[in-house]
């Protein structure tokens, strides 16, 4: 792959200094194996952990499903796991910790806008709902339905805290949240949970509570670097209002808002007197200058003045690997200023590291991030895809594709979304996730029905990777800091372990690092939850490391006995070895393979609690040996191997076949075949045959172990024996035993959707094959030309929700049992209903266009592949009194049926519709109708008989004046009809008094043909009616 290398700042250093620079080597992103909730879930949120301890991440979907990772594969887990996890699909979200201290994953939900209802332990696999948590049970829940929450140690006391806001009911003025809602902070300790926020006893009240929030993102971060966790509490639309000319902030909606802990667990607005300097606040901004005074504000202080941020989307992390943390906000609107002053939605502001921020990415400069403008990222997340060193982002759009930033270095950003073969397939939340541990991030976004994991290819560079292991009722290490540092120190990286459960999705609980072409780390420096430091060096890249708190990375050990070389070692004795520094435990291993390479010829492959081992070995055969030490998730090298043989004569002992039976019959296709152990032998070769003579093998194999695993064919009968050996000789073999291989299932055959079926309905997508008899399972795979999918389940069906729209599939099933699998069937075609299409442009009337017709007409541009549009016209911007609301076949101009009314002020929009959906409206455009129908009043004398003159021109292209007198003041309609008798527009539609008349009709975007126009005037005296109808041909 071509190498892309960018110098920033840190590069031309390097360059200058000859030490090896970093690589920028793109990657790609490719699909990767199906996450799939049984049914749909929620609006969004997620999280990632190992709930089942076999070192891969699973993966929580709310509202109650966790899918298990096989690393190429996610199954469900039984639904016993779940059972009394409530399903409610506006649970947004939750988080994956240990918070009671045994080492297994908890779940704690948002549940449903109420988290103090969410807190499920993991009771041998099951998840039970928390009981005897103090406070917890009367903690009120949040009352909107994207409300995040976030744990965290707060005071060094090993238990977990928890956070959230306390939005409840309704709006005081519908618009603004009434004060003192509050926010939710639960203490964790060893009797439970202590209400110390909303409603809390004056004695346990640890934090403001008058402020209210509207908060999809809730944090725990250590903005001031003094080992105890800051909260970052969210907010915007009703928990936010703009810097207004001359006004500050009002009422509850300060935005968001950092509150510092004071070092006991109790949250504090920073002022200039805890920071030892003037801030000021904001109040106004004018043409990008601030105008501010020095008192105290709350919200955020970004270059010493308080900031008022907006954020639908938030996260944070190390941007500049400058230790610190950074922020990135996506406001609803055009709500936050950047760094000149600018109003902007999505806004990045740099760590001081004193709890204040700034917009200058290095201190000195600022400079635009290349971030878009826009507010539909409702999830970010920072992490470094490409394992360069430079931190990079990822952004998840609601509804929309996934989008990609490269960090250059320099605090810019480099949009790579095409080049990294971003999915168009997003959800409103999203994040990094290494799901296969190959030290690669991949992507996963959920949201609702649409679950979708996308795979890193990966790129020669190196990284290296950390799981923690805290103390105490923090086992997950929520709160902890890793900060890795590089060629000698100029290379340093800061990562952060998370517990946050918010509407953007969930971390992983893993520091994962990219060092480039670097082959080797100086050090990583780990920050405890509970505030104590650990350094490691030594440690191997290209790598996961389990790191225990209070654990050592140890030396290895050095051998002892038997002597290297030594011979006439007896068959049973003890291997010692010298203690190792660091050391908790060890591993030893002894082989029959100098190189240790072939796992079957292992002996011995087991943990050592002190400094040797009781073996039991085989006779007369030379061994090899070695021994590493082992402290929490660190173990050394290997010693160097030393070797010894044993005493005694050659195997003579037949060693006597345990199992299968002989005779036994459906056996697994993968069988493991066993032997009793015979005192000379040190290993055993087998023979597995389809021939009772052995002329011919199957299966060969010599194993250390008494117990061998192969791979057999289903519905298969085989004969298998063994015979002890050493380096002496060898017994004779067995007397053969037979077995026969359960016969695997027969092919099953498709049911729907039918071959070639087309317009399928994507969003949903209904699978269905027949029973095979002695099937236990089945396997679904659904193709398309870049990609293939395979789904595992017991059933006959599965669905399958929001696949690509108007895109060729193809599907196959096969069928599976412990004796093997079918072949799949053959392959059915269909393709998916067309993507909606995308949002026309409005062209007339023109924005804020004056004096225009009152029966149109409207134009736009055409979109590929709509069908229709639709026109909505209101007398308000947001469209909540909608006038006329109007469908058009194919044509992209539209002219009235009836009249608007005169002089008054309109808003029109379009869309663009087909069967696979509608696109989003136009941008609304504003205009003001005239006076009058485009009706003219010829004056002269006054008719004496009301009468419809003929058009003219007559036929016309595209518009034609008819004229009329009025004998008497009437109320006059003028249609026009087409020939089947239906209304095509109305010209006319009110009174008018005694006169001549002519009014024009435009025909744009009707087809040709006859058509007819009728006048139906009554006199306002009720004693006259007048009807007439004449004919029209409109010629194109």
């Amino acid at each position: 792959m071509r190498q892309l290398l960018r110098f920033g700042a840190l590069g031309a250093l390097l360059l200058l200094l000859g030490v090896g620079l970093l690589h920028a080597q793109e990657v790609v992103f490719t699909a990767g194996p199906a996450v799939t909730p049984t049914s749909g879930a929620s609006n969004g949120g997620f999280a990632w952990g190992d709930v089942n301890g076999d070192g891969t991440l699973d993966v929580w979907i709310p509202s109650s499903y966790i899918v298990l990772n096989n690393l190429t594969s996610f199954a469900a887990a039984a639904s016993t796991k779940t059972a009394n996890v409530t399903g409610n699909v506006n649970s947004v979200g939750g988080l994956l910790a240990d918070f009671n201290g045994d080492g297994v994953l908890d779940l704690w939900s948002t549940q449903g806008a109420n988290p103090s209802q969410g807190l499920y332990y993991d009771s041998s696999g099951v998840f039970i709902r928390a009981t005897g948590t103090g406070d917890l049970s009367t903690a009120p829940g949040t009352g909107t339905v994207f409300a995040g929450m976030a744990v965290a140690d707060i005071n060094h006391s090993n238990y977990l805290s928890a956070a959230w806001s306390a939005i409840k009911g309704t709006y005081s003025d519908g618009l603004v949240f009434p004060k003192g809602n509050g926010i939710v902070l639960l203490k964790g300790g060893a009797s439970g949970f202590t209400n110390a926020g909303n409603n809390a006893t004056p004695a346990n009240l640890s934090i403001d509570t008058t402020r209210s929030f509207e908060s999809w993102n809730i944090n725990f971060l250590d903005a001031n670097n003094d080992k105890y966790p800051d909260l970052m509490m969210t907010s915007m639309r009703h928990g936010f209002q703009p810097t207004a000319t001359a006004v500050d902030s009002q009422g509850a909606r300060k935005g968001c808002v950092l509150y510092m802990n004071d070092g006991t667990g109790k949250f504090i607005v920073p002022t200039g007197a805890t920071l030892g300097r003037t801030i000021f606040n904001v109040d106004s901004i004018s043409q990008g200058k601030s105008w501010g005074r020095a008192v105290a504000d709350t919200g955020i202080i970004v270059e010493d003045t308080v900031r008022h941020f907006s954020a639908i989307g938030f996260t944070w992390g190390d941007l500049n690997n400058d230790g610190n943390a950074d922020l990135i906000f996506t406001g609803l609107g055009a709500d936050n200023y950047n760094g000149q002053g600018t109003l902007t939605r999505v806004i990045v502001v740099y760590g001081k590291g004193d709890g204040t921020f700034t917009y200058k990415w290095n201190g000195t400069s600022y400079v635009h991030s290349g971030l878009p403008d826009v507010n539909n990222i409702r999830a970010w997340d920072i992490g470094d895809y490409n394992n360069d060193g430079f931190p990079d982002i990822f952004g998840a759009v609601t509804f929309g594709p996934r989008r990609m930033w490269r960090g250059n270095g320099n605090g810019t950003y480099t949009e790579v979304t095409t080049e990294t073969y971003m999915s168009t397939n997003g959800g409103r939340a999203g994040s990094f996730v290494d799901y296969n541990n190959d030290g690669f991030l991949d992507v996963y976004t959920y949201t609702g029905l649409n679950s979708s994991l996308q795979r890193n290819s990966g790129n020669s560079n190196h990284w290296i990777a950390f799981t923690p292991v805290g103390t105490g009722n923090n086992k997950s290490a929520i709160g902890a800091r890793f900060t890795l540092y590089a060629q000698g120190g100029t290379l340093k990286q800061t990562r952060f372990i998370k517990g946050e459960g918010n509407a953007g999705g969930g971390s992983a609980l893993r520091a994962n690092f990219g060092i480039g072409i670097n082959t080797s780390i100086d050090s990583v420096v780990v920050w405890w939850p509970d505030g104590t430091t650990k350094s490691y060096t030594g440690l191997a890249v290209d790598k996961y490391w389990t790191v225990v708190q209070g654990s050592e990375n140890p030396s290895a050990p050095t051998l002892a006995t038997p002597a290297n070389a030594a011979t006439a070692v007896a068959q049973t004795g003890t291997l010692t070895w010298s203690a190792a520094a660091g050391a908790a435990s060890y591993k030893v291993q002894v082989s029959l393979d100098a190189t240790f390479e072939n796992a079957a010829l292992l002996a011995v492959d087991a943990p050592a609690t002190g400094t040797s081992y009781a073996y039991s070995l085989g006779a007369a055969t030379k061994y090899y040996w070695r021994v590493a030490a082992v402290n929490g998730g660190f173990m050394s090298a290997f010693s160097a191997a030393n070797n010894f043989t044993t005493a005694g004569a050659a195997a003579a002992v037949v060693p006597t076949l345990l199992s299968p039976a002989d005779a036994a019959v459906n056996q697994p296709a993968s069988l493991t075949l066993k032997v009793g152990k015979t005192s000379a032998a040190s290993r055993y070769q087998w023979q597995v045959s389809v021939l009772s003579t052995f002329t011919t093998l199957f299966a060969s194999e010599t194993t250390a172990d008494t117990a061998y695993t192969v791979q057999l064919v289903g519905g298969q009968k085989f004969y298998w024996r063994v015979r002890g050996v050493n380096d002496l000789g060898a017994t004779a073999y067995s007397a053969a035993q037979s077995f026969t291989i359960m016969a695997a299932p027969a092919r099953t055959t498709l049911v729907s959707p039918a071959n070639n079926t087309q317009n399928v309905i994507s969003d949903s997508v209904f699978f269905a094959w027949r029973a095979v008899s002695g099937a236990a399972s089945y396997n679904l795979q659904v193709s398309t030309v870049n990609a293939t999918n395979t789904y595992s389940t017991t059933d006959t069906t599965y669905r399958l929700n929001n696949l690509a729209k108007l895109t060729n599939y193809t599907w196959k099933v096969e069928a599976i049992n412990a004796g093997g699998t079918s072949n799949y069937t053959g392959n059915f075609a269909f393709t998916t209903i067309i993507a909606a299409p995308a949002v026309p442009s409005a062209l007339l009337p023109a924005s804020a266009a004056g004096g225009v017709g009152r029966l149109g007409p409207f134009v736009w541009n055409s979109t590929l592949n709509a069908t229709k549009y639709r026109l909505q016209i209101a007398s308000d911007n947001a469209f909540a009194t909608i006038v006329r609301d109007t469908t058009v076949a194919l044509d992209t101009t539209c002219v009235l049926r009836t009249p608007l009314g005169l002089n008054a002020d309109y808003y029109w929009r379009v869309r663009a519709e087909n069967l696979g959906g509608a696109s989003a409206y136009s941008t609304a455009r504003l205009f003001t109708t005239g006076t009058v129908l485009d009706v003219e009043d010829l004056g002269g004398a006054v008719p004496q008989e009301f009468a419809l003159l003929q058009n003219y021109p007559n036929p016309f292209n595209p518009s034609t004046l008819i004229r009329y007198d009025l004998a008497a003041s009437a109320h006059v309609n003028i249609a026009i009809f087409d020939v089947l008798g239906r209304v095509v527009t109305t010209l006319v539609d009110e009174v008018q008094s005694a006169s001549r008349y002519s009014v024009n009709w435009n025909a744009t975007g009707l087809s040709s043909g006859i058509y007819f126009y009728r006048i139906y005037a009554r006199s306002q005296d009720g004693a006259r009616d007048f009807i007439s109808t004449k004919k029209l041909i409109l010629m194109k």
